[in-house]
């Protein structure tokens, strides 16, 4: 990917994206800025999504002073599959 496709594809994304979007929401625009300079057919077996989480405002009052961690979880070809089909 060159260097202008780059910038061009974090302009896009930067213009769909809002700091109220549900995961649901990200994940879609996320793949539609992917698909602005993708090169071929985006499947499952051709992207991966990773989702990571971390910790909500309750939980962190709930231990305050505590650094706790996010997590990581890498989506199944299904899930994929699925986000893809929307």
């Amino acid at each position: 990917m060159s260097s202008c496709n780059f910038l061009l594809i974090a302009d896009v994304c930067l213009f769909r994206y809002n700091d109220d979007l549900s995961l649901e929401d990200a994940i879609h625009t996320a793949l539609l800025t992917l698909k602005e300079g993708f090169e071929g057919q985006m499947t499952e077996n051709t992207i991966e999504i990773g989702v990571v989480t971390v910790p909500t405002a309750e939980q962190m009052q709930e231990k305050p002073g505590e650094r706790l961690p996010g997590t990581f979880r890498k989506l199944t070809e299904q899930e994929v599959r699925d986000y893809l089909a929307l």
